[in-house]
């Protein structure tokens, strides 16, 4: 069977809604799988083209100044709010132990081992030493 350039695709509508545009052509039988691998293989070339400058714009925001000072300033407010809490804590009589999982209660997204790490490198766990003068 042979097509002339006329009557391989005849395209019959086109209807534009709700943002897309429907298009309608008729194709002979033969090349109807044909056009579906060319379309399906498009549809796949464009979604990996929409991953890849997803991807490439994750890794420029995690590059950028701007977000690394803002996730800084983020964990310096995490890191003052456990402070201030750990310290209310202790004030109040708690043990350590207590102190932190009190904070976990109240902080559900953090963990133990977190609060953990965060006072102590603030120096909270130390004893505090008597001088003698």
């Amino acid at each position: 069977m042979s097509f002339t350039g006329n009557d391989v695709i005849e395209f019959s509508d086109v209807e534009y809604k709700d943002g897309l545009a429907v298009v309608t052509f008729t194709i002979p039988q033969v090349l109807f799988n044909d056009f579906n691998n060319l379309f399906s293989s498009f549809s796949q070339i464009f979604k990996h083209s929409q991953i890849k400058a997803r991807h490439k714009q994750v890794i420029e925001n995690l590059q950028s100044k701007r977000f690394q000072e803002m996730r800084i300033q983020q964990y310096q407010a995490f890191e003052k709010n456990i402070l201030k809490r750990y310290d209310k804590h202790i004030e109040s009589g708690l043990s350590v132990r207590e102190a932190i999982r009190s904070i976990k209660k109240e902080i559900p997204h953090t963990t133990c081992y977190q609060i953990e790490l965060t006072c102590r490198a603030a120096g909270r766990f130390r004893k505090k030493r008597l001088q003698n003068v």
